[in-house]
């Protein structure tokens, strides 16, 4: 209903104005659609590399890897997926989440601590993905390592506090 209302008030908008309304309308949506072209190879990449991740064991791997660390925060074990998947892949960290429920309950401690990582982290890899592809930026800024450190930093807490 609202966008309807939208739609039909920037339509009155448009020929009250007479000029050039339409043309700037197909102007912002040309300039739209390149800029989602120049981001699609880059998201397909990211989302291959997620999928491959998955398919292949490598995330299983990472997480059996990351037990020392998951130990040393004060995580629980079970929390490893989605310290893995949170900073790649918002739909790999929401299943890793389901995954823990179903197996530990939303009130265990696992849940509870990937409920603190899921709402208080981003994925790094994917927003870094969007934004530089729609920046043209080719060489990764010294935000990535950054922001790697304050992810960790972050869980650390979480594992104190949870």
């Amino acid at each position: 209903m609202q966008e309807g209302m939208i739609l039909m008030m920037t339509a009155l908008l448009v020929m009250r104005g007479g000029r050039g309304g339409y043309e700037a309308f197909l102007r912002g949506a040309r300039q739209g659609m390149e800029g989602a072209a120049g981001l699609f190879p880059a998201l397909c990449a990211m989302t291959l590399m997620i999928s491959l991740m998955r398919a292949s064991g490598l995330t299983e791997l990472i997480c059996r890897l990351m037990a020392p660390l998951t130990e040393l925060m004060g995580l629980p074990q079970e929390a490893a997926p989605m310290l893995a998947l949170r900073p790649i892949s918002g739909s790999g960290s929401m299943s890793a989440l389901q995954a823990i429920f179903d197996e530990c309950g939303a009130d265990s401690r696992a849940g509870r601590a990937a409920s603190v990582l899921m709402g208080s982290s981003e994925t790094i890899f994917y927003t870094m993905t969007v934004y530089l592809a729609g920046a043209g930026v080719r060489r990764l800024p010294r935000a990535l390592p950054v922001s790697l450190i304050s992810y960790l930093a972050g869980a650390a807490v979480c594992g104190l506090m949870v």
